[in-house]
């Protein structure tokens, strides 16, 4: 049997060094994003400043590096039947999808719908075939994302015209919010 030249031999099987050398990648990163967020100037009285996103990131980098480098470290007995090809047409689809989200940002789309293109175009290169539910599903995702961000974070996204209306309906929902009494 021939290895592929990206495996190791160890007792039990052949391990990925590529699926290695990416988790490790993924954990050295989220060590930078946690170190340049300690030194960001501490937060507002609400205790939410600008180190909260960088932590988080941070955070989930070393969830995603830790089950790479365990998913590369696990043994396989087989890792030439494992081998398979790049789907280019998948890759054409995402790159396509991407291309349409920076077009729309650009030109005045929006964030929202951006996302949701984005969505959509993923799952049908990931070989799902609902495009009316990708949409709505991407569209919802989308929604939250941009309501946490520009109300919670108070950070600004791209607006478009489904933005404005958005705002609109988040208005008296944040004025809500804002008249309820909170304990601290």
């Amino acid at each position: 049997m021939a290895r592929p030249h990206d495996t190791i031999r160890r007792s039990g099987g052949w391990i990925d060094v590529s699926d290695l050398a990416i988790g490790v990648a993924l954990l050295a990163l989220a060590a930078v994003i946690f170190y340049d967020a300690q030194r960001l100037a501490p937060g507002s009285i609400y205790g939410v400043g600008p180190s909260v996103a960088p932590l988080m990131i941070a955070g989930g980098l070393v969830l995603l590096g830790l089950a790479t480098v365990l998913a590369a470290w696990r043994p396989r007995a087989d890792a030439a039947a494992e081998a398979g090809g790049i789907d280019r047409a998948a890759v054409v689809v995402i790159v396509a999808a991407l291309a349409a989200m920076i077009a729309l940002m650009t030109l005045g789309g929006g964030f929202v719908l951006a996302c949701t293109v984005l969505f959509a175009g993923t799952a049908w290169a990931f070989g799902r075939r609902a495009p009316a539910a990708d949409v709505a599903i991407g569209l919802a995702l989308a929604l939250v994302v941009y309501a946490v961000f520009t109300r919670a974070l108070t950070l600004a996204l791209p607006e478009g015209p489904l933005e404005k209306y958005v705002q609109q309906a988040l208005d008296p929902l944040v004025r809500a919010l804002r008249a309820l009494p909170w304990p601290w």
